[in-house]
């Protein structure tokens, strides 16, 4: 039992793999245990939002780089890979044939984890969801009808409403199946986070601290607001009879006493999206040379009314200098997807080298392979090699070739990216192909040059 250091009346607890915080005039407690398993390798790149199903088997979660991978809590085995941009929030359908995404492009969407497909844009609205949350229907609400029927890999869909927590201070309901709206409940700010108490009875957290209970068949009047301070709420779980939230608090200073998670509005406040990162392909020739580069990419650009927005194709430029490597990047600033309060990402082509029938690349050298006989090999010849820019050279090799030779031709690699017209050198390294037989008079005649002293 350690007291030193705390409030009045706090007392910490610590064992190996747990921490228990008691205190005991409020008769509260709160116990943090060790972690059970980590799984180090479902994302490369940091963690934005988790779920796990209700049955405990099915995590789903998402990265700064885009991406929702869809994974066994048991293992940690990858069972589908999905890309939305800007993911803010998460939700497993049921026990996860189906998960739901929300994004700050302002759409919501159903997806399919066997396949990784996409099922449909359950709502578009325009703005940022920054928190969705899935639950049953009572009996008594209308979640109205589909227009057209749902996909067979759509599953366990059916009687269920989707709230959706939006950056324009409203709350909505959706029919999961329906994609009909059934309610907008305006808040007095930007919408966090929202969950289920029942088949009736909701929450939603707002950015300046109100949390909303309401009745989801009459949302004209809230149930209850409860304001315990003015601190960002930034996540809802229902606990036994009631509820746990989670909120960002100030110091009297000003000073945040945890880590940032919203910013001067919601969670969906202007920020940059993460960059969009791919790969650009260039042959040997190309980058020898240099070349220009034109690839169209479709984007999300946003209509004048600044609410609705169109898919567009754009055409990219790039100029390819001769002496590129492998790795140079070439960034195009805010070329992202737009959206309301969204600064788009930048999108980055990294350079790859395509591989070449001939040569392979080392820094600002060319490694070349000839294939010659073990005679060439100790009597030497004379090698034709087709260089880069279409010459013809005739290198003759007048040494030894043992298995580890290796001829330089100066100034025969690639250009200098500082001065092309400076280059590198073209390194010929050698295969030698041995006879599979020799007959006896040949080997004796070999013996006798090549080894005089057995004679």
């Amino acid at each position: 039992m350690i007291q030193s250091n705390q409030p009045e009346g706090v007392h910490l607890l610590i064992k190996q793999k747990s921490i228990l915080i008691s205190c005991p005039h409020e008769n509260v407690s709160t116990k943090f245990l060790a972690p059970y398993t980590t799984f180090p390798r479902i994302h490369q790149k940091s963690v934005t939002c988790l779920d796990i199903s209700s049955g405990g088997g099915l995590g789903v979660s998402t990265s700064t780089d885009g991406t929702m991978k869809i994974w066994q809590a048991a293992n940690g085995e990858i069972r589908g890979l999905c890309f939305h941009a800007g993911i803010l929030d998460t939700a497993i359908v049921d026990r996860g044939r189906n998960v739901l995404s929300c994004s700050r492009d302002g759409t919501a969407r159903l997806w399919d984890c066997g396949k990784s497909a996409c099922l449909g844009v359950i709502a578009d609205c325009g703005c940022p969801i920054n928190g969705i949350a899935v639950g049953t229907a009572n009996d008594s609400l209308n979640l109205g009808s589909p227009e057209t029927p749902p996909s067979e890999r759509e599953v366990g869909t059916e009687g269920k409403i989707l709230l959706l927590a939006r950056e324009d201070g409203k709350l909505q309901g959706v029919g999961l199946q329906s994609r009909q709206p059934l309610f907008l409940f305006v808040g007095s700010d930007a919408f966090n986070c929202c969950t289920f108490l029942s088949s009736t009875s909701v929450l939603a957290g707002t950015q300046d601290g109100n949390i909303y209970q309401l009745d989801v068949r009459n949302t004209n009047t809230p149930i209850q607001v409860i304001h315990r301070s003015g601190a960002p709420v930034l996540s809802l779980l229902p606990y036994r009879d009631g509820f746990i939230a989670s909120q960002e608090f100030f110091a009297e200073d000003g000073s945040e006493v945890l880590p940032p998670f919203g910013g001067p509005r919601g969670r969906g406040a202007l920020r940059k999206d993460p960059p969009v990162i791919r790969d650009l392909y260039v042959s040997l020739e190309d980058l020898f040379h240099g070349c220009t580069k034109k690839i169209k990419i479709s984007r999300r650009v946003m209509n004048e009314d600044g609410l609705t927005s169109t898919i567009r194709d754009k055409i990219l430029t790039i100029d390819v200098q001769p002496g590129w490597k492998r790795g140079t990047r070439v960034t195009f600033e805010k070329e992202g997807d737009q959206g309301p309060n969204v600064i788009p990402a930048d999108i980055i082509f990294v350079v790859q080298e395509k591989l070449h029938p001939r040569f392979k690349r080392a820094d600002n050298n060319l490694i070349y392979v000839a294939s010659i006989p073990l005679g060439k090999a100790l009597t030497g010849c004379t090698l034709d090699v087709w260089t880069l820019d279409g010459r013809l050279l005739n290198i003759p090799i007048n040494d030894i070739v043992d298995p580890k030779y290796c001829k330089v031709v100066p100034g025969e690699g690639m250009p200098l990216l500082q001065d092309p017209q400076c280059k590198g050198d073209l390194l010929i390294y050698f295969d030698i192909s041995f006879p599979k037989s020799l007959s006896p008079e040949t080997k004796t005649v070999l013996k006798n040059v090549l080894l005089p002293e057995e004679r």
